[in-house]
């Protein structure tokens, strides 16, 4: 695997409040003195990884989380320091820092000068963020944008979400022409998820609020996305639309089936034919000891083999998920996949497009049914490793 490219995702868990809707790995930063330490641990855990990056090319950088502009700009200084003293980068393609619009001012200016090429910027909506749980205000992430722009920073990707409580297509709609107006180079355009265990699904459940039915929200996401492939930004995911040229190559990686590394508390890690996690919350990461590995590291929690089956399905889930889709021969043969196929060519759910299975529009509205029904069914024994 020597001199293959290799992505790194760098999670920071900590946000200064969370968001209604957000069911990630996360926790309230309240002692700013963890941040040292967390630092001091990532600098542990990219030391341990030498012997296995080897002569492997790190081709995009992503630092995401949580909220990793939540400590501030010092921090962030820090680690993209800390990464360039201990990454090679030479080959580096893309390095995306995640921020929130209101953890933005003038001292972020040193990412004029960083290796840093590309910002994600948590706005959701331009409506009224502070309606779920966002800090920010729709004045700051318009003030955020410009600030970056006048930092040189040209590449901007903007978080959308439609299916908002109280949403319709039109104020949809003026999300993404307020978003277009800001020139951003990318949109992520989400629907509203109402996960388990978030103060968005119990005010949901106390009927407190109420988010757009199944034909609405639907509707939202049909009318978005052809309002923004006639502002110029073109599907080229489910969820993800860019000025043509300006993809996110790291998340493209992890679409195509490349190897990522993850480091600090609550990554995920895929290399070679094993999936492994960090340990989660941060108490239990800074308490590790980063000792050099290869295949996976000794403090990996929930360790996987990744056999044939279990990455065609993999192969399946995130390779349809592309605009493009995936190589006829992406399938290995068989009865039940073969049939599958079969079906959703046959009911306008799937097409065949220079040599690859795509979704089509209609596919996409029930895309995780046909992955589900294309998976391969595998035998999970010996699977796991702890």
């Amino acid at each position: 695997m020597h001199g293959r490219k290799i992505s790194l995702y760098v999670h920071i868990p900590f946000c200064q409040s969370f968001c209604d809707y957000c069911s990630f790995p996360r926790i309230i930063l309240s002692e700013p003195a963890i941040l040292a330490d967390y630092l001091k641990a990532l600098e542990a855990e990219l030391h341990s990884l030498r012997n296995f990056l080897g002569a492997r090319t790190v081709g995009t950088v992503y630092i995401g989380g949580g909220t990793p502009s939540a400590g501030g700009s010092e921090f962030v200084r820090r680690l993209v320091d800390l990464l360039v003293e201990q990454v090679d980068l030479t080959g580096t393609q893309e390095f995306t820092v995640e921020c929130n619009p209101d953890d933005l001012n003038s001292s972020w200016a040193f990412l004029r000068d960083s290796p840093v090429t590309r910002i994600s910027l948590g706005v959701q909506t331009f409506q009224d963020p502070r309606s779920i749980g966002r800090r920010h205000t729709s004045e700051q992430a318009r003030q955020a944008v410009r600030m970056l722009q006048d930092m040189g920073m040209g590449n901007i990707s903007l978080d959308l979400i439609f299916g908002l409580p109280s949403s319709s297509i039109h104020t949809m709609e003026e999300d993404i022409r307020e978003a277009h107006g800001l020139h951003p180079r990318h949109i992520s355009f989400y629907g509203l998820s109402v996960d388990e265990g978030t103060k968005l699904h119990r005010r949901v459940c106390a009927g407190e609020i109420k988010v757009p039915d199944e034909e609405k929200w639907i509707g939202q996401m049909e009318a978005g996305r052809r309002l923004l492939d006639d502002l110029g930004y073109k599907q080229y995911e489910i969820s993800n639309f860019s000025i043509p040229g300006y993809e996110s190559i790291h998340n493209l990686s992890y679409w195509t089936g490349g190897d990522y590394i993850g480091i600090g508390s609550g990554a995920a890690s895929r290399a070679g034919c094993y999936r492994w996690y960090n340990p989660f919350p941060p108490d239990c990461y800074l308490n590790l000891d980063f000792s050099p590995w290869e295949s996976f590291p000794p403090w990996a929690e929930e360790v996987e083999i990744i056999t044939p089956q279990l990455l065609q399905n993999e192969m399946i889930m995130t390779g349809l998920r592309l605009k493009k889709g995936i190589p006829l021969e992406s399938f290995q043969s068989g009865e039940h996949i073969e049939e599958a196929l079969r079906t959703f060519l046959a009911s306008g759910h799937l097409e065949i497009e220079n040599g690859r299975y795509r979704l089509t529009d209609r596919g996409v509205l029930v895309s995780d049914g046909i992955f589900s029904d294309l998976f391969a069914t595998i035998d999970d024994t010996d699977l796991s490793l702890t």
